[in-house]
């Protein structure tokens, strides 16, 4: 088992689909609908009560909720992580679950280094030798249009690089990135935003 989940969002749309896909790659996820301020005081109380590894929230949980909630798993987990959903896109949303659990879990410090660069050529470049090496690549496009590409991997000497074949959008842009089969990274296609803390 990868650990404890609790997956706290108003849309079961895609709050279900999450928690089937966490459950197929080993993790026992705690799927919480809010839709109320009651509702996340009952969440809180759940997640004092046991351990949780990661704190997954959807785009409609406000962040003083957000921080009562972590605050409620922190004191059970203090090394829990909060994973905020940046798009509704259940692979993106599972590499995050995954990522932050590793966080959780102290596992990371011998992950490869993963450094997205502009110039001269927008790339996802990653300082490992392995040969087993996923690039993915999530874009929400208007009206909620989703895009999930497998970026082809070259090697350039000990790195594995893959170019984007068009400039990252500065919104809805991401990349996720496996090695081995292990989620090492995840963040934004400029290399910004954190997904897990």
């Amino acid at each position: 088992m990868h650990g404890r989940v609790a997956l706290l969002g108003k849309r079961s749309s895609v709050l279900e689909p999450l928690g089937e896909a966490l459950r197929g790659r080993g993790f026992d996820p705690l799927v919480i609908q809010v839709g109320s301020t009651a509702e996340v005081d009952r969440a809180a109380a759940h997640l004092r009560e046991e351990r949780f590894e990661v704190v997954a929230f959807g785009r409609a949980v406000d962040d003083a909720l957000r921080r009562q909630v972590m605050d409620a798993a922190r004191s059970r987990n203090p090394r829990a992580q909060r994973a905020d959903g940046y798009a509704p896109i259940i692979d993106l949303l599972v590499a995050q679950v995954e990522y932050a659990a590793r966080h959780s879990q102290a596992v990371t410090d011998g992950d490869p280094v993963v450094v997205i660069e502009a110039v001269p050529d927008p790339a996802v470049v990653v300082r490992t030798t392995s040969n087993d090496v996923e690039v993915v690549r999530f874009q929400m496009g208007p009206l909620l249009r989703r895009r999930v590409t497998v970026m082809p991997v070259d090697r350039e000497g000990s790195d594995a690089v893959a170019f984007f074949t068009r400039q990252p959008a500065d919104r809805r842009d991401f990349v996720s990135v496996r090695v081995d089969g292990v989620c090492v990274f995840v963040g934004d296609s400029l290399g910004r935003l954190p997904m897990c803390r």
